[in-house]
């Protein structure tokens, strides 16, 4: 089982971008804490994805990757999303938020496509 829910996966995430890229991050950091336009639906799934895969532990005490049935539709959940980062993100980086989606993904043991 990963030792970080995924809720912390996407604060630390954002935290280490915004140290290693400054004024760009202070964008996308106020983008994450008070989204607008199409940033609100990016960030609510990136969300929803982080805590629909902490409940999952919570409750079956597994991984979500461990679990051959839910594991794969959650994984296309975040490939989903990533791909909707190709379209309008607002003030998001959409480098970061694709980093924050395959670090979850490999948190869960699904790989890193």
């Amino acid at each position: 089982m990963q030792t970080k829910t995924f809720a912390e996966i996407i604060s630390d995430c954002n935290v280490r971008f915004q140290q290693m890229m400054g004024p760009r991050m202070h964008e996308h950091g106020r983008a994450w804490v008070a989204p607008r336009g199409f940033e609100v639906p990016i960030v609510r799934m990136v969300e929803s994805i982080a805590k629909y895969a902490d409940l999952h532990a919570e409750r079956y005490e597994a991984s979500i990757g461990d679990d051959g049935f839910t594991g794969r539709y959650w994984k296309d959940l975040i490939q989903a999303t990533r791909g909707l980062l190709n379209a309008d993100c607002g003030r998001l980086d959409c480098g970061t938020v694709d980093h924050m989606l395959c670090e979850m993904q490999r948190a869960a043991g699904l790989g890193d496509e």
